[in-house]
């Protein structure tokens, strides 16, 4: 193999070919190395994603369901508090005995 085959020229009249594909195969490694480096980052990215978002949804879930639980312990108590002043007027009017309104 003489110099010549290095360049893209070997005169100025004839093109190097084998040069030509050597350069554009170097090429299309390098792409490829990229393109598999931008996916890998991606899927990294993707993974760390749904990772936070499971978090994030995991923890409004829970808020939910907390909500939820206050909601119904102020209905609960509501609902006692009805029922207390119910049977408050229910013993004004006797019609509760005295001994079921300690329990109230």
């Amino acid at each position: 193999m003489g110099l010549w085959q290095e360049f893209p020229y070997p005169d100025y009249h004839n093109l190097n070919l084998d040069w030509m594909i050597k350069e554009v195969q170097e090429v299309r490694v390098k792409v490829d190395g990229l393109v598999s480096e931008v996916q890998a980052m991606i899927d990294g990215a993707e993974k760390k994603f749904e990772a936070q978002f499971q978090l994030f949804r995991n923890e409004i879930n829970q808020t939910i369901s907390e909500l939820n639980i206050t909601f119904r312990i102020f209905t609960d108590m509501e609902l006692l508090h009805r029922n207390r002043q119910k049977y408050k007027s229910m013993q004004k009017k006797n019609l509760m005995p005295e001994s079921v309104m300690r329990f109230v």
